[in-house]
């Protein structure tokens, strides 16, 4: 993946690019420590281990590459966090063709990683609306378009486009 320099003189509407990246960087970098904060006090395991969880939870029978891929990680990371997730009941990792060296183990989630995901979407939501309860719903439904528009533009790769 090719990365652009980010110049204050390319301008959207007479905005500078570059104030319009900064706050959706320190959006995203705020909302990841909520996050963070949240799953590790209420469910003892941090957003890395939750991503792996909430593909596989919406997304049955896929590979360590694909969530790797997904999430844009190393698959070795994906096989240190799976394995914390397998040591606690999470995950089963199943092998896809036995006999066959070239294939990995596929991850599949338990019922107790199910309910780990169900919970953490709960925990992570309820501490989202404390942050936009202030925000009405009409400037609600325009960050949502306004965010869905930029996705569109920044789909990378044919494993995002069908994302959990």
């Amino acid at each position: 993946m090719a990365f652009h320099t980010i110049s204050s003189s390319k301008k959207i509407s007479n905005v500078p690019i570059v104030n319009v990246i900064r706050p959706v960087m320190q959006l995203r970098a705020g909302l990841d420590r909520i996050s963070t904060f949240v799953l590790k006090k209420k469910m003892g395991f941090g957003v890395s281990q939750f991503r792996i969880l909430y593909v596989l939870a919406y997304k049955p029978h896929i590979t360590q590459r694909y969530i790797a891929d997904f999430w844009d990680v190393t698959e070795a990371s994906v096989s240190r966090q799976m394995n914390i997730l397998e040591e606690r009941g999470f995950i089963k990792r199943n092998s896809m063709n036995k006999g066959k060296k070239s294939r990995l183990p596929k991850p599949v989630i338990s019922p107790a990683g199910k309910k780990a995901v169900d919970r953490a979407l709960r925990y992570t939501t309820e501490s989202f609306e404390n942050i936009f309860r202030d925000i009405g719903t009409t400037d609600r439904k325009t960050i949502v378009r306004l965010l869905e528009k930029l996705l569109e533009k920044v789909k990378i790769s044919p494993s995002h486009e069908n994302h959990p």
